[in-house]
């Protein structure tokens, strides 16, 4: 049928940005920054549309657009975990952090998801305390706690407890808290359908001594070349002789994508 063979909205996107990229068209992350849902231009760039991106809304964020517009879209970081997001679908916040749509806050993606899950851990109580705090992130739940602390009886046993494991989270979470690059391309192209701000060979090592790209490729550079890509496809066929094999690969840098590389 007809909706069977209907294009994913995600390899679509993927597709029109492979297309845009081979016409040299830049194509940026998604950013909350400018306070647009959809795709816009600026300086010569496509901005990628936040509506896009999978688990956000046009209603969430037009809930995050009337938040931001109230504190000023420069807020700190301590200003958005505990003023803005607490105010919008826990869904769409984790997936904005995890696209890269605050970056421009100067904090590494990682570390911003691993505070947002610890203040969503507060009570509206312990966040309406903080909301005009601009304290630093790894401040915040010992300022509750010492809170707690001082209301003597009023705090629970049981909550004084569960705010210093929160603590325990947010000083020592266990893991790094680094932005790899592996990390990010997994991530976008989870959510948006293809990395846009870093791309998977970002992660090889030796990816610097290639010196052709796979655009440059398609538009007929020829001799010999070098190139560091990412293998998205292999088909692979046996030889006449019944024992020799051969492959066709599909692979991709972030400039285009080449289909039937012979091996």
């Amino acid at each position: 049928s007809a909706s069977d063979r209907k294009l994913d909205p995600h390899a679509e996107v993927r597709n029109l940005v492979i297309s845009a990229r081979s016409d040299g068209i830049e194509i940026v992350q998604p950013s909350a920054r400018y306070m647009t849902s959809n795709f816009f231009i600026r300086d010569g760039k496509v901005h990628f549309g936040l509506t896009h991106v999978k688990g956000v809304s046009a209603y969430e964020l037009d809930q995050l657009w009337a938040m931001m517009a109230e504190y000023g879209v420069m807020i700190n970081p301590t200003q958005l975990l505990v003023n803005i997001l607490p105010q919008v679908n826990k869904r769409t916040c984790e997936a904005l952090i995890r696209v890269g749509a605050f970056d421009y806050l100067g904090v590494a993606r990682t570390i911003l998801l691993h505070y947002y899950t610890c203040v969503h851990m507060l009570t509206k109580t312990e966040l309406k305390f903080f909301q005009n705090t601009t304290e630093d992130l790894k401040d915040i739940i010992g300022l509750a706690l010492a809170t707690k602390k001082e209301g003597g009886a009023a705090a629970s046993v049981t909550r004084l407890e569960k705010l210093k494991s929160i603590a325990q989270m947010i000083t020592n979470p266990g893991r790094s808290l680094d932005d790899t690059p592996i990390m990010i391309a997994t991530t976008e192209e989870e959510l948006i359908g293809i990395p846009l701000s870093c791309s998977y060979r970002d992660s090889c090592l030796n990816a610097t001594n290639a010196d052709t790209t796979c655009r440059e490729f398609k538009r007929g550079k020829s001799g010999k070349m070098s190139l560091a890509v990412r293998v998205k496809e292999v088909k692979e066929h046996l030889m006449k002789d019944g024992e020799s094999k051969m492959a066709f690969l599909t692979v991709e840098d972030d400039t285009a994508e080449v289909s039937d590389v012979v091996i």
